[in-house]
């Protein structure tokens, strides 16, 4: 992923991945919002300290994540899994394999299961990914999108979404689920492969630092960089905030 220089979150963007848009980050740090929400602090988008207390409590190591699945399964919960085939730091096919992993009753039954063909609701034949199931259980592969699916492919999340929650058969949303429900397809979704998007050129955007390549950050530090919208501007090029989100809708 460094070699090359792609996105850990999208490995079809660069390093300096432009999307999602990073608007948030300032329309959260104005005051008349934070007044608007009646917040007294400044907005974070993460905390260092709060990661570092997981870190050091080794709590991605403590295990049981999977049985914890199980135990929601066996009580009638619904539990659907959604991941994006560009996602490089949580990768589908790690997301697959865990998803096969988890020791419940219909373990076995979920593992023979096919890979179904997910249509979006319009009803015109777009495949937006595949979806393995099983009852209240499924897998599912959504296609030409990165870490933030909804952001990637909104049609296809809200249609997963609202499945899962009327208790439909998230390939289709046509068929009641019951523990019978067994989706039939492909037994290997890696036979599935898509030619990867234009790449999207960086878009340095001083509040996310991740957002910039090394020579833009270099200007921010050292001042010679225009800004605008927080926006770092190429005197070069027409960067307006409009064309930038034209960009985005493109994706």
């Amino acid at each position: 992923m460094e070699y090359a220089n792609r996105g850990f979150y999208d490995i079809a963007h660069p390093a300096a991945d432009p999307f999602p848009p990073p608007h948030l980050h300032g329309y959260f740090t104005e005051e008349s919002t934070l007044a608007a929400l009646g917040v007294p602090v400044n907005f974070t988008f993460g905390s260092v300290a709060v990661g570092q207390g997981f870190e050091s409590s080794y709590d991605m190591l403590r295990g049981g994540f999977l049985d914890d699945i199980a135990i929601l399964l066996e009580s009638g919960v619904k539990v659907h899994l959604v991941y994006g085939d560009r996602d490089f730091i949580c990768n589908w096919q790690g997301g697959e394999a865990a998803s096969l992993a988890v020791p419940w009753t219909q373990q076995e039954t979920f593992a023979k299961a096919g890979y179904a063909p997910l249509f979006n609701r319009e009803g015109d034949g777009k495949v937006g990914g595949l979806t393995r199931q099983v009852g209240n259980f499924s897998f599912t592969r959504v296609f030409q999108a990165g870490h933030e699916v909804p952001a990637y492919q909104p049609v296809t999340s809200y249609d997963i979404f609202i499945r899962a929650t009327q208790g439909k058969d998230i390939p289709t949303g046509k068929v009641k689920v019951t523990d019978d429900l067994v989706t039939v397809g492909l037994d290997d979704a890696t036979t599935v492969r898509h030619a990867p998007p234009p790449m999207p050129r960086p878009k340095c955007y001083v509040l996310m630092p991740m957002s910039c390549t090394g020579e833009a950050w270099a200007a921010v530090a050292n001042g010679t960089a225009v800004v605008r919208d927080y926006f770092v501007i190429d005197e070069k090029e027409d960067h307006s905030v409009d064309e930038k989100e034209e960009e985005m809708g493109d994706l």
